[in-house]
């Protein structure tokens, strides 16, 4: 599919990038909907539930980046660091429930 931009002018543009950023947030939002509800269906299909499923998995991975030495960053306040170490601060719990990942807060 190809669209032939040159037509427009500049505020045009803008106002086109503005709709297709909301569009594609929204699609993402929705998306990231369908994937939950699916895990959620598999994790009831094999009666387990899915909190436990997604700190299992939480718990598998930041095992390998700890080993890896590697050190995560607050996005929202970079004067916040952890090691990867210990006891998850507040703050990485409050992203990892937004749904960041921890290689979204690789420093």
């Amino acid at each position: 599919m190809e669209i032939d931009l040159k037509q427009y002018s500049r505020s045009e543009l803008l106002e086109l990038t503005e709709q297709i950023d909301e569009t594609l947030e929204n699609k993402l939002k929705q998306n990231m909907k369908n994937a939950l509800a699916e895990m959620v269906e598999v994790a009831m299909k094999h009666d387990v539930p899915f909190a436990d499923v997604i700190e299992f998995y939480e718990r598998r991975n930041s095992k390998k980046l700890v080993k890896e030495g590697l050190t995560y960053r607050n996005p929202n306040d970079p004067s916040q660091t952890w090691a990867g170490r210990g006891r998850r601060p507040a703050w990485v719990m409050e992203m990892l429930r937004e749904g960041m990942t921890f290689e979204d807060m690789l420093a």
